[in-house]
């Protein structure tokens, strides 16, 4: 009965119980959907708090003991919040094969699929010291890496084991190239297809585009890839860096940017890059930024470097679009072109000069 029963009163025949304490019964079909509904969350509670730390620590104790591999260390995290996420970095040794690269990168694939560890993120960093290590340095890595995701959280679709493989032998080609100073890779890019992939290629101070060309063409992956060189004079200052996609860079605009950067001096920061197309949103192929000092004893420096730099950049024989960040705002200009400024853009008075001077409007 859903009427709950009455309570000897010492008020003779009135009843104790609330009348908010009458309840319907459910019908069956009521019954059903309300069983259905309990089991549901039950289950999807049950498999959000699945736990498989215990899957990840073998997965990790069977990489290590494979050859080619010199240590490992691993990240295993589940919570309500962000979910479930594993990261398994691995350093090679120095003499590890491209068989043995290949079952490591195959059994992290298969086995994070067998287990479950791939549904929404896991994700393998392949790491291969470099002989004799760099300097240290704030912004150096003792290692190349090579960086595999898996999992709804970064990719449309998980790569197959043998398709791991073949890119960690890829990768491992071109970083024992005798042109390459660092290789980086990352596949799939984010949110991209299982097969697909980012590579940048930093090239040796010795290598020519010749080198790089031919490396290119023995290594289909390197079809896309950002091809530059790392110029840093300052162990605790970012090094100043130029990559060109997908094409290698000429010999002339490597030589162009040690230029810039020896006129820059070890504590500016600069980045450049071509890119054909133009990437996204970017007035030139060829788009180059860099800082100037703000403190007063600096500022003839900062002038002359304000104007030589734009004139070496006119040795790359196409436009180039720059920016330099100063103490007051930044000025925007194309060497060899002509910026397209927001309508309510203010110009400050070096950019008035420099466009004068370097644009063709």
């Amino acid at each position: 009965p859903c009427r709950l029963p009455r309570r000897a009163s010492i008020l003779e025949g009135m009843p104790t119980h609330s009348p908010h304490t009458e309840c319907r019964r459910l019908t069956p079909i009521q019954r059903m959907i309300a069983t259905a509904t309990v089991l549901a969350i039950g289950l999807t509670a049950s498999g959000c708090f699945l736990d498989r730390r215990g899957d990840a620590e073998d997965l990790e104790r069977h990489v290590r003991a494979l050859p080619g591999v010199a240590e490992t260390d691993m990240t295993y995290d589940k919570n309500f919040t962000s979910g479930e996420n594993f990261d398994l970095n691995v350093t090679l040794r120095q003499d590890v094969t491209e068989t043995q690269i290949r079952e490591v990168g195959k059994y992290f694939a298969d086995r994070t699929d067998e287990t479950g560890l791939a549904e929404r993120s896991a994700d393998l960093s392949l790491r291969l010291p470099i002989v004799p290590p760099p300097p240290k340095n704030l912004y150096g890595q003792d290692y190349q890496s090579a960086f595999f995701s898996r999992g709804a959280f970064s990719t449309t679709d998980n790569p197959t084991g043998d398709e791991v493989a073949d890119d960690a032998a890829a990768w491992l080609r071109m970083a024992r190239s005798p042109i390459v100073a660092d290789a980086a890779m990352s596949a799939p890019t984010w949110n991209g297809a299982g097969d697909s992939h980012a590579v940048r290629i930093t090239l040796t101070s010795t290598a020519t585009q010749s080198d790089a060309l031919a490396l290119q063409a023995r290594e289909p992956m390197l079809a896309d890839a950002s091809w530059g060189i790392s110029v840093q004079g300052d162990p605790e200052n970012r090094p100043q860096t130029y990559y060109a996609s997908p094409r290698p860079p000429r010999d002339e605009d490597l030589r162009t940017w040690r230029k810039v950067s020896e006129l820059l001096g070890p504590y500016a920061e600069a980045t450049g890059q071509t890119s054909v197309p133009a990437a996204q949103g970017e007035q030139a192929e060829t788009v180059v930024e860099f800082s100037l000092p703000t403190d007063a004893p600096s500022q003839p420096q900062a002038r002359r470097t304000a104007f030589g730099v734009p004139a070496l950049l006119q040795r790359f024989g196409q436009p180039v679009s720059v920016t330099i960040r100063t103490g007051e705002g930044s000025a925007e200009f194309i060497v060899g072109g002509c910026y397209r400024h927001d309508k309510d853009h203010h110009a400050l008075p070096l950019e008035v000069e420099l466009s004068a001077d370097f644009e063709k409007c």
